[in-house]
């Protein structure tokens, strides 16, 4: 029935996945020590004060020495809260709806009883006032809560003031007003800080999206469409880049052109989607061997253009090389896919050519791309379906 009564109050709902997020927001969000900051400032200026008051005016009343007593409790129980807050607030399963909704409710009265305490011995409510207009405007609480945090107050300032300090009507009512005033503040507040988090959500997961977006994007951008392996852009920049690193250690740079032998009576035998068809699994499967040599040696490869695909091998001498592109025409000749219009043999063969040197300030890096070029070539003049290495062509 209260629920009911109060539902008014409830109207800004946090989705329930965003729940936790939004408390750990509010616990990461540096609220409590910008209250502290303004609250031990309070604190040691109404100490002073007191002291002032004691020493200057030299009277006996004993309530300034209560006075300055709870602010010394104040301040002791700011510093020692903070200091646990700052212990707990590194822990997710601290930023929890349920121990948001103990420890600051109990933080804020606690605070605000010694504030009405200090304001009743002082006679002055600007005391009180000053604490629950911090409190209202730096810790973000429910409705709910300010409800029942504001009620609490107003029946302990009632109580207080009429069995334990003189009744003054003009400071009760005075106080009633303030505590309207802030409960109207920090709803407001509230509302404000549940907006600011989620535009910042909404802000975040699309901030999120764009970056998928771009990641996809990048992916295609250096993705061969058909094939899925690596475009021709990317696989210049791993070329760049693994130039530089073999010339700058003097390490071999080993790479292999292949080129799928006689793919253009391929396309004209069994058509273009077919065609299509064998560039992805001729590409698949030199991928899948790259990926098993990558255990040993990094290894990298994408289609260079058309029918034609490029392996780059890094810190790998001419036999590995060699060895490592028979593993590959072999590999193609095991798929087994006819082709009956390849000359010697009536299945898919590929040629390779490969290279190996020490890139030095010589050679340029079109000098690898151009010695590969050459022993492909070559094989492809002397029978296809082979593998020959530059080096071996210079002697020949």
């Amino acid at each position: 029935m209260i629920k009911k009564v109060f539902s008014f109050l409830n109207i800004p709902k946090v989705e329930d996945e965003l729940e936790n997020k939004y408390y750990a927001y509010i616990f990461n969000a540096d609220i409590i020590r910008f209250f502290y900051l303004f609250a031990s400032i309070f604190l040691i200026s109404s100490l002073f004060s007191t002291y002032y008051t004691i020493m200057y005016k030299k009277t006996s009343e004993s309530h300034y020495l209560v006075s300055a007593t709870m602010s010394l409790l104040m301040m002791l129980f700011i510093f020692l809260f903070f200091f646990i807050i700052r212990r707990l607030k590194g822990s997710s399963s601290f930023h929890t709806k349920r121990n948001f909704a103990i420890i600051i409710p109990i933080q804020n009265l606690i605070i605000l009883t010694i504030a009405i305490c200090i304001s009743l011995l002082e006679n002055n409510v600007f005391i009180f006032f000053s604490f629950i207009m911090l409190i209202a405007t730096l810790i973000f609480v429910t409705p709910m809560i300010i409800l029942i945090q504001y009620l609490a107050i107003t029946f302990l300032y009632s109580f207080l003031m009429i069995f334990f300090f003189e009744f003054n009507s003009t400071s009760f009512c005075t106080t009633l007003l303030i505590i309207f005033i802030t409960s109207i503040i920090s709803y407001v507040v509230y509302l404000n800080k549940l907006t600011e988090f989620q535009l910042f959500s909404k802000f975040k997961e699309k901030n999120m999206v764009l970056k998928e977006y771009n990641r996809e994007l990048s992916v295609y951008s250096y993705s061969d469409a058909l094939t899925g392996v690596n475009n021709r852009r990317r696989i210049e920049d791993i070329l760049k880049s693994n130039w530089k690193y073999c010339k700058a250690n003097s390490e071999n740079l080993s790479i292999i052109i292949i080129d799928i032998d006689n793919f253009k009576k391929y396309n004209d035998c069994y058509g273009h989607l077919k065609g299509d068809s064998c560039l992805v699994e001729v590409a698949t499967a030199i991928e899948d061997l790259c990926v098993e040599f990558s255990k040993h040696h990094y290894c990298s490869m994408g289609r260079y253009g058309g029918e034609e695909f490029i392996i780059i091998l890094p810190m790998v001498d001419k036999e590995e090389t060699i060895r490592f592109g028979k593993q590959v025409y072999q590999k193609i000749e095991g798929l087994n896919i006819l082709h009956k219009d390849n000359e010697n043999y009536p299945m898919v063969t590929i040629s390779c050519g490969a290279t190996t040197m020490i890139p030095d300030e010589e050679k340029r890096i079109l000098y690898i791309l151009e010695s590969a070029d050459r022993a492909l070539y070559h094989v492809k003049r002397t029978g296809k379906n082979n593998i020959i290495h530059y080096s071996d062509l210079s002697i020949e």
